[in-house]
């Protein structure tokens, strides 16, 4: 599901079962794993890889040049400024995003 008022740049892979919330821009060459979900009004960056399973929280950002992957099944809280790589299997939130904790299986 895309919403409306949401922007897609060129060459951007989204997978399958992914939710895009409304007004969220997705900028060029960035992929978007399975089973995403993407909150409203945020924005995902140039060059960046989201892994499978992730939760970008509602008006978060996502910095090109400073990010360049979202680990697989991790969850970004509203509102991040995410200015680094983010590894697998973490919470993270605050500006600037922070690990809040680390979920185990």
């Amino acid at each position: 599901m895309i919403g409306v008022l949401t922007e897609i740049q060129n060459d951007i892979v989204i997978n399958k079962n992914v939710t895009i919330w409304t007004n969220v821009v997705i900028c060029h060459n960035s992929e978007i794993g399975e089973n995403c979900f993407i909150g409203p009004k945020a924005l995902v960056g140039a060059y960046i890889h989201v892994g499978r399973n992730a939760f970008i929280g509602q008006a978060s950002v996502l910095v090109s040049g400073k990010v360049d992957t979202v680990g697989v099944d991790s969850i970004i809280g509203a509102g991040s400024i995410v200015t680094r790589p983010i590894e697998a299997n973490v919470i993270v939130a605050g500006n600037p995003a922070r690990i809040i904790r680390k979920i185990s299986n």
